[in-house]
């Protein structure tokens, strides 16, 4: 799956404006994939750690294959999931990601 899993990953960061703006915008670093079992599956995902958000630091996109769509999961300082959205759609990576942690990935 590394790969197939670093595609996915190079993707889900495309969708959410590529790594250089998730750098500039919201510190975004320490970026990472792989296979994770979630739901009975083993699925690939891509996270990374930011700054600028005193309660969640980092984010997790998981792609669930047999539904085209992502899980998206906010993550605290220990790693607990504080919160956890599902299927998401790749247009809205980022508007999820701008409600949910109050920083934005775009100009205005």
């Amino acid at each position: 799956m590394s790969m197939y899993g670093q595609q996915i990953a190079e993707t889900i960061i495309q969708q959410m404006g590529g790594a250089s703006r998730l750098k500039a915008m919201v510190g975004a670093n320490s970026f990472t994939y792989g296979p994770i079992d979630y739901r009975g599956f083993t699925q690939p995902f891509m996270a990374f750690k930011f700054k600028m958000n005193p309660k969640i630091k980092s984010l997790r996109v998981i792609y669930e294959e047999g539904k085209d769509t992502y899980v998206m999961q906010f993550l605290g300082r220990t790693g607990k999931v504080l919160n956890e959205i599902d299927d998401v759609y790749c247009d809205d990576l980022i508007n999820i990601f701008e409600q949910t942690t109050g920083l934005y990935l775009r100009l205005f």
